[in-house]
């Protein structure tokens, strides 16, 4: 069973052709068989990757083969078949048909048998269930007493559950009424609400109305106040205005009063200055006739300083020069002396 199972299927090469291969034991046909790898080093349990099967007669032989995961080394592999499965009816009878060891894995992996063992555990639960509904369920004496007694504590409960339903049933009667009442006083508050609901909204219209014109009555007072403040804020401004030109144009007439003296003794100066500018004026006249008769007087007698002086200068120098002549001649002779002492002292 774990063998038909588990054992994974893996092509064989039979002439030329690639197909895959089983056995049937039970049958007793002799048939080509796979070959299955159940352990590789440091890879767990599982079939190998690609590796050539082998043509055998006989279940549970071996054969040589190169392994890939080896490093190419010739290893035993085990010749495994797929056997049947086993049927339900063997199964309950305990008894398993005959299989061979040879080719069974000596180590499983934990979450394998972890698996194999919840399978096996909800097989179990599913059949006890299925006992059970068939057969029914032992109970002993004691048990038995006991699910005998408890319906006649349940009965006397039912009954006094029952009393307690009447008493409810009897008190949600009188509860019904009274919402009838309820009702019917609720329908004509209703009428009523409506009809203050319809008298609230007339109010309520009119009370807008009155609160748009209670808002333009407020904007209206609000440009009012404004208007009257910048009224007031410009008085004041026109009245410290005032008090200032006031006082400016009193300022002004006390300026202009002492612009008119100064200016009448100003015209007053004028007229002392103009006065004194005319005999100063006739003065300088006077004093600038004197002053050109001084100065022809003046000129004339230098002119004839002047003219004596050059005449003195002019005789001076003709005196000079007939003495540089005078000796300018005697220098000739001299000289015209020496020429001949000296050509008469050569000679």
């Amino acid at each position: 069973m774990q063998h038909a199972r588990y054992a994974k299927r893996q092509k064989t090469v039979c002439a030329g052709k690639t197909e895959e291969q089983q056995v049937d034991v039970s049958a007793g046909q002799q048939s080509e068989v796979r070959t299955e790898v159940w352990w590789r080093p440091g890879a767990g349990w599982h079939e190998a990757d690609k590796v050539k099967s082998a043509i055998c007669r006989r279940p549970g032989g071996r054969r040589r083969c190169r392994a890939p995961w080896a490093g190419g080394a010739m290893i035993h592999l085990p010749i495994t078949p797929i056997l049947p499965p086993p049927s339900r009816a063997a199964q309950l009878c305990g008894i398993s048909p005959a299989r061979r060891l040879d080719g069974q894995p000596r180590h499983r992996h934990p979450w394998t048998l972890l698996k194999e063992s919840t399978v096996e555990i909800e097989r179990l639960k599913s059949e006890l269930t299925a006992t059970r509904q068939r057969n029914g369920v032992y109970l002993t004496h004691e048990a038995y007493e006991e699910l005998t007694n408890e319906p006649e504590s349940n009965r006397i409960l039912v009954k006094e559950q029952r009393e307690k339903i009447e008493t409810i049933e009897c008190k949600l009667a009188r509860k019904g009424q009274d919402l009838l009442e309820l009702t019917s006083s609720f329908d004509i508050l209703k009428k009523d609400s409506e009809a203050t609901k319809g008298v609230l909204d007339s109010t309520n219209s009119l009370l807008e109305k009155t609160k748009v014109a209670l808002a333009h009555t407020r904007r209206m007072l609000n440009d009012e106040t404004f208007v009257r403040q910048q009224h007031e804020r410009t008085e004041q401004q026109l009245t410290s205005l005032n008090s200032e030109l006031v006082t400016t144009l009193g300022q002004s007439i006390t300026d202009n009063t002492g612009l008119h003296l100064t200016l009448r003794r100003r015209s007053e100066l004028h007229a002392q200055n103009r006065e004194q500018y005319g005999g100063t004026q006739r003065d300088v006249v006077d004093i600038t006739t004197l002053v050109k008769g001084w100065l022809a007087e003046f000129q004339t007698e230098q002119q004839g300083l002047v003219d004596a002086l050059l005449g003195r200068m002019h005789a001076f120098v003709k005196h000079e020069l007939d003495k540089f002549n005078a000796a300018r001649a005697d220098l000739e002779k001299k000289n015209t002396v020496i020429e001949q002492l000296t050509w008469r002292t050569k000679h």
